[in-house]
């Protein structure tokens, strides 16, 4: 395998495997923390609605202890605000006692149920959980919970806090796999544009590899012939303007002076490889000083 680098196409096909390799491990640290990221922003997300949830019954609260409402008026219209909260498609906002009884939820059919008692599908007692952090302060539980309209249970991540209205908490939550659909949409959309890139550099190394691989090795061929005597071989790429057009003029040189050589050797008898290879490098060495002397003119 490592001798298919060694050829001129193969060593430029290096660069953009070292690229792409790059593209894949920075592109792979990026999903990662843009992951990361996003959970952290759905959790503040979260956490405001819950913070501005709170302020609406804490104002509900005061109206009512300063007479403009009732009690039962102020917690009615506290519970129907909340009720109404939505945010980030399917998430929503609730409210519980401090016993774990549903107040106020999103599905009126969970409204006055006691869920101390219930689990979700690991065990875990989670509105006992939910209580315990809101009496503690505030703070997030992970737990499992249909979505709305659903009966399978998904991972999620509510936040709870005690309200200083009538010692309700109230609480909202995120759905994870919401913001795992969108870290795979992050993963598909990298993945496409790393494939995309690699498939345009190596397209364009392969083309400028063939681009110059195939002229030296037609110069190779010619170099060859001319070795072998065939004097009369027309030398290709002497019209371009780059390197490989200067390699070429050097072999046509030297196909002229062969060319010239040849005859006078003959005269005196067989021509061996061994008599015109060092007129070559002679050449060769000339052609070099003449250029060095042109460079040094022009600087």
């Amino acid at each position: 395998m490592l001798a298919q680098f060694r050829g001129i196409k193969g060593r430029l096909l290096l660069i953009p495997l070292v690229g792409v390799l790059a593209l894949v491990a920075v592109g792979a640290v990026a999903v990662q923390t843009v992951g990361s990221v996003m959970m952290d922003e759905r959790e503040a997300r979260a956490r405001v609605v819950v913070e501005a949830a709170n302020a609406v019954v804490e104002d509900l609260a005061q109206r009512a202890a300063k007479g403009e409402m009732t009690v039962e008026a102020a917690q009615k219209a506290a519970r129907d605000a909340v009720r109404a909260i939505r945010f980030d498609g399917a998430e929503y906002a609730f409210i519980l006692d401090q016993h774990a009884t549903v107040l106020s939820h999103f599905n009126p059919k969970l409204e006055g149920q006691n869920l101390w008692e219930a689990q979700d599908k690991t065990g875990k007692y989670f509105s006992r959980e939910l209580v315990k952090r809101a009496l503690a302060g505030g703070g997030f539980e992970s737990l499992y919970f249909p979505k709305p309209n659903t009966t399978e249970p998904v991972a999620k991540i509510n936040y709870s806090k005690l309200s200083n209205a009538w010692g309700w908490i109230i609480g909202a939550g995120i759905f994870v796999d919401t913001v795992e659909a969108a870290v795979a949409n992050n993963r598909f959309n990298m993945i496409a544009t790393v494939a995309l890139l690699a498939l345009l550099t190596v397209s364009l190394t392969f083309w400028i590899g063939r681009s110059l691989s195939r002229p030296i090795l037609g110069l190779t061929e010619v170099t060859n012939r001319i070795a072998e005597g065939d004097f009369a071989i027309e030398v290709p790429d002497r019209g371009r303007g780059d390197e490989v057009g200067t390699l070429a003029k050097a072999i046509d040189v030297l196909r002229e002076h062969s060319a010239e050589a040849a005859p006078t050797k003959k005269a005196a008898g067989e021509v061996s490889m061994g008599e015109i290879v060092p007129v070559w490098l002679g050449l060769f060495a000339e052609r070099g000083r003449r250029f060095r002397a042109r460079k040094s003119c022009a600087l």
